[in-house]
């Protein structure tokens, strides 16, 4: 199992996190994680198998990231070296839709936080890279079900959707 975790702030780097501690002790995984995430070093100081990779700073940096194929193919081939089965992604990222292409050939499971965007995300860009993901995926993770029809009418088969309500923290 690979565990993406691309994020710089906010709950994403617990939750990815909280995932991998519990999955390593059951099977065989690692991670790729943002070397700027928030908790960066709680993952280091993990025992987690780490492929750390730079991602961004900025929302201008995060464009230009984009533009960078080559740094996107390469993580993606550092990715398919470790022969995962499955790639998760317990939170989405501009980069997604791009490793998901690069590693099309592997089964991608994505968690959905916003199957409705809610009030106030004042980034369509997110909103964006999270249904070209959702489309992109094998399955699809919804915390809810309250969200299986929005979900679906974002174009996601019911078929294709799981619901995990969130976990507590350990």
């Amino acid at each position: 199992v690979a565990i993406i975790y691309l994020g710089r702030r906010g709950p994403g780097s617990s939750i990815s996190l909280e995932l991998a501690a519990h999955l390593s002790p059951k099977t065989e995984m690692f991670a790729v994680v943002s070397a700027q995430a928030d908790h960066y070093q709680r993952w280091r100081e993990s025992g987690i198998d780490l492929i750390s990779t730079p991602t961004f700073s900025t929302d201008f940096r995060a464009a230009l990231s984009l533009l960078s194929q080559r740094k996107l193919r390469s993580l993606a081939n550092a990715i398919a070296q470790k022969k995962p089965d499955v790639v998760v992604y317990p939170m989405v990222h501009p980069w997604t839709p791009f490793l998901q292409r690069y590693l099309r050939e592997i089964p991608h499971v994505i968690t959905v936080h916003d199957p409705t965007p809610h009030p106030g995300l004042k980034h369509f860009g997110s909103s964006l890279w999270e249904r070209m993901s959702a489309r992109r995926a094998s399955r699809c993770v919804i915390l809810s079900s309250r969200f299986i029809e929005s979900l679906a009418a974002r174009g996601i088969a019911p078929e294709k959707i799981d619901v995990i309500p969130l976990g507590i923290f350990s």
